[in-house]
Order: C-alpha cells, then sequence, then structure tokens
C-alpha cells in the first residue's frame, strides 16, 4: 500500500482538463492483484491510491479508493492469477487478460466519474489518459511480476 501510495506521489503528470492526473501507481496496483489475489488487491490498490490523491490535494479520493480497489480486485480474481500446473504461456495469458481487464475497469470507473461529476467533454477526454495509464501499468505489473515472482516459480 505504502509503495503504491509512493509512487503515485512521487510520478504524477497534471491532466488539467479533467483535473487530475496521470501516475504510474497502476504497476503496483495491478502487480499486488496478480501477487497478492483479489482482497489484497482491492485493499492495496484503494487505500494506498487514495493517500496519494489526499496527500495531492484530489478531492474525489474517495472514487479513487472504489475504483483503484476494483482494478486490484480485477487483476487477482482467481481464474486471473497463477497457476502451478499451467504451462509459463497459459500463466502469461492468464495475467495479460487479468491486466488488460482490471485496467478497463479502471478507465472506466474515472470516466463515469467526469460524465457524473463534469462532463461529456471532460470524460471522453480522460479517457485517454486513462487508458495509456493502465497500458503503462499493465505492461510495468507484466515486467515486475516476471522479473520477481515468476522468476522464482521457473
Amino acid at each position: 500500500m505504502a509503495l503504491v501510495a509512493v509512487v503515485t506521489k512521487i510520478a504524477q503528470v497534471p491532466t488539467p482538463l479533467t483535473q487530475g492526473y496521470i501516475n504510474l501507481g497502476d504497476i503496483f496496483v495491478i502487480f499486488a492483484g496478480f501477487y497478492l489475489g483479489r482482497g489484497a488487491g482491492f485493499f492495496i490498490g484503494g487505500a494506498g491510491s487514495a493517500i496519494a490523491d489526499i496527500l495531492s490535494g484530489y478531492p474525489f479520493y474517495y472514487i479513487t479508493f472504489l475504483v483503484k480497489g476494483i482494478e486490484g480486485y480485477a487483476a487477482g480474481l482467481p481464474f486471473f492469477c497463477y497457476k502451478p500446473d499451467l504451462s509459463k504461456a497459459a500463466n502469461q495469458l492468464r495475467l495479460f487478460y487479468g491486466s488488460i481487464i482490471a485496467a478497463a475497469l479502471m478507465a472506466a470507473g474515472y470516466f463515469m466519474l467526469h460524465l457524473i461529476v463534469f462532463n461529456q467533454i471532460k470524460a471522453y477526454s480522460s479517457l485517454g489518459p486513462n487508458l495509456i495509464q493502465g497500458a503503462a501499468g499493465a505492461i510495468g505489473a507484466h515486467i515486475i511480476f516476471n522479473k520477481t515472482v515468476n522468476k522464482k516459480i521457473y
């Protein structure tokens, strides 16, 4: 959770149109789901990201808790997690699908926030940055998983 908060807080690129920011914290939100499962993924992703939002003065930290929590939860769902009886390729595919769905849920969650709170222009303008952030999170989580956990398994 602390790692999510620190990486999210340190690596921020403001997006003035949406009054938010792009960050690299999704790497560890998705990794937490992969490595620790859905419950821990939810808590680590939600709480770590919300703490970073509070420290950054972002007013929708409670939405961030839910959206990033769902992202971590999705990445940790049992049908996306590592299974020792499957091949390395099969496991990589499971993690790939999990990270794509997790990142898409994050982008959709913030899209809904912007649609409800602001307007369609802000909602649609948030999609690109959030999809980029989600893709970076998915790629980064795979790299870290393969360099740490997966290296020990195989």
